[in-house]
């Protein structure tokens, strides 16, 4: 048996002699997560055509648990005490809508001082004041998502001030939507000039072997593109990070995925670039 490797994987043609050799890789410990994404929030005050998030399969308003938070938190320092990667507390929804978001980065932060927090916001509540709140309780880095042509008034005045008062390189990326390429959310939306011949060209997919995520319910999703949750590998209300992680379903889909397999039908249509 003979796994053909692309140049682009990160490993190089693996031969099998039997199927016992299979399994034996599919259940090594190969996968170490580097960024954690935890959906606070589902709330977003926007409706792109290109997010789930207006299509009928939107998730309703909610709002994680205090609690739910803090332990996924916990439960990482139980597992990972050095953790040392990205922390995202942020997926779908507007993290800004979420008044407890300064308290959960903060507390985030206090816990892992090495790791790098990363907020992904469209930008539409990121006064100067909130700015200079969110740099306070820890955030590293804002990727703001700019969904129209110009980038608004509001946010650009707020950014000049920003750069008068700090005097330094900001910590913000501008992702313009509307001149890159887009996710096709695991088939959940249809992207304007997407070649749908590119969305079976996937090889493998780092989104899964490289992320922890978490929705709004506590459960660990696949990746950021199982909006639906359809792949749920755990939850944290009942298990603990080291058990979600260790999971031997979960490790063995995330195998697959590093060595090329694409088990899921989710990772047959999503465009991943």
């Amino acid at each position: 048996m003979t796994l053909e490797r692309p140049a682009a994987l990160p490993f190089p043609t693996i031969y099998f002699e039997n199927t016992s050799q299979l399994i034996h890789v599919l259940d090594a410990k190969l996968a170490v997560f580097t960024s954690v994404s935890i959906e606070t929030t589902t709330v977003c005050n926007l409706k792109c055509s290109y997010c789930p998030h207006s299509t009928d399969a939107a998730k309703p308003p909610a709002y994680m648990p205090d609690e739910m938070f803090f332990r996924i938190i916990d439960s990482l320092y139980d597992y990972a005490p050095s953790y040392s990667g990205t922390i995202a507390p942020s997926m779908y929804g507007e993290p800004l809508l979420d008044k407890r978001i300064e308290t959960f980065i903060r507390y985030a932060k206090q816990r892992f001082p090495q790791s790098r927090i990363e907020l992904f916001t469209n930008g539409d509540f990121l006064t100067t004041e909130r700015f200079f709140s969110l740099q306070e309780a820890g955030v590293d880095h804002y990727n703001i998502s700019q969904h129209t042509p110009t980038r608004s008034q509001a946010l650009s005045d707020t950014l000049s001030t920003v750069q008068r008062e700090l005097a330094e390189e900001l910590p913000i990326t501008i992702i313009k939507m509307l001149e890159r390429n887009k996710f096709n959310r695991g088939g959940l939306v249809e992207v304007e000039g997407l070649p749908p011949e590119l969305c079976v060209r996937q090889s493998y997919c780092a989104a899964a072997y490289q992320n922890l995520s978490f929705d709004y319910k506590g459960d660990a999703i696949l990746c950021c593109n199982d909006y639906q949750a359809k792949h749920v590998f755990g939850n944290i209300v009942s298990q603990s990070v080291g058990e979600i992680w260790e999971d031997r379903s979960y490790r063995r889909a995330r195998n697959m995925l590093m060595l090329g397999f694409l088990p899921f039908p989710i990772c047959r249509v999503c465009l991943s670039h």
